[in-house]
C-alpha cells in the first residue's frame, strides 16, 4: 500500500476549501481576505471608518460638518447620528440648508425679512444659519430633548466665533418643547423635527411663514391644511375650515 504525506500547507488549504469553489492541494501565494489562526477560520476585520471629524457632545455622537449658508458663508455644524438599533451610526439628516436656501430664494420673504424673528421646532442647522443669512432679530429652538438642544448651543458658542460677533444684532435662546406651553411668537415657523401636535399652533398664531421638508411629513399629516410645494419645501398656508 502506498501511503502519500502530504505538506501542511497542502492540509490548511483544504480546510479551507468551500463548495462551489476550485479545489487544490498547492495553493497559490497570493494574499486573501481569510486567514487560518489558532486552528479557527476568521475572517479579517472590515477596514474602520475615519473618526477624525467625529465628536461625542452631551453623551451623543456627532458629525463635524461644513454647512454652505450662502456663497460666501458657511459655518460648522455637529450633525448626531442616529442611536436606534435600525440606523445605528448613520448621519441623520440636516434639512437647516434646504429652508435656507428656500426662504433666501423667496421674494416675499426678501422683501420683508429685515429683523424677523425665527422659531424652529427641531434641532438642525436652520437656527445658525437664520443668524447669519436671515438677518434675523431673534431666534428660538424649541425641541423635546434637552440633549439636542444643548449639542445646539455648544456648536454656536465653541464652533462658530462669528456668531458670537452676530450675537450683537440679533438674540438667540433654546427651550425645551413641552406640552401645555405655548409656542414663542415669531414671523418666520419652521419644522426639522415630527412635532405635528403644534403644527396647528404654529399656523394659527399667524406668522410671516410657516415652512416643513416635504421628505418628513405625510400626505395624512397635511390633508388638513392649505399648502403649496417647491423644490422639496412645503408652506403651510392655513388650517381648511370645517375639517
Amino acid at each position: 500500500m502506498l501511503i502519500v504525506a502530504l505538506p501542511l500547507h497542502a492540509l490548511a488549504a483544504s480546510f479551507l476549501w468551500q463548495p462551489g469553489e476550485a479545489f487544490s492541494l498547492f495553493p497559490s501565494a497570493a494574499t486573501t481576505s481569510s486567514s487560518l489562526s489558532m486552528g479557527g477560520y476568521y475572517a479579517d476585520p472590515e477596514v474602520p471608518l475615519d473618526q477624525s471629524n467625529t465628536h461625542m457632545v452631551f453623551g451623543q455622537r456627532c458629525l463635524e460638518t461644513k454647512v454652505a449658508v450662502t456663497e460666501e458663508t458657511t459655518l460648522v455644524w455637529l450633525q448626531p447620528t442616529n442611536t436606534n438599533d435600525d440606523d445605528a451610526g448613520q448621519v441623520e439628516v440636516d434639512h437647516g440648508p434646504l429652508l435656507v436656501q428656500h426662504l433666501l430664494h423667496s421674494l416675499s420673504f426678501n422683501n420683508n425679512n429685515q429683523g424677523c424673528s425665527v422659531l424652529e421646532i427641531g434641532a438642525s442647522s436652520f437656527s445658525l444659519a437664520a443668524l447669519l443669512a436671515l438677518d434675523a432679530s431673534f431666534v428660538v429652538v424649541c425641541h423635546p430633548q434637552e440633549q439636542r438642544l444643548r449639542i445646539v448651543d455648544h456648536t454656536r458658542q465653541f464652533l462658530n466665533p462669528e456668531l458670537q460677533q452676530q450675537s450683537s444684532k440679533g438674540s438667540f435662546q433654546t427651550e425645551v418643547l413641552q406640552p401645555g406651553i405655548p409656542l414663542p411668537k415669531a414671523d418666520v415657523i419652521v419644522f426639522t423635527t415630527t412635532a405635528w401636535d403644534r403644527l396647528e399652533e404654529a399656523v394659527s398664531s399667524d406668522p410671516m411663514v410657516v415652512l416643513v421638508p416635504l421628505s418628513i411629513i405625510s400626505q395624512d399629516q397635511l390633508q388638513n391644511y392649505e399648502y403649496e410645494e417647491t423644490n422639496g419645501v412645503v408652506q403651510i398656508i392655513a388650517v381648511k375650515k370645517n375639517v
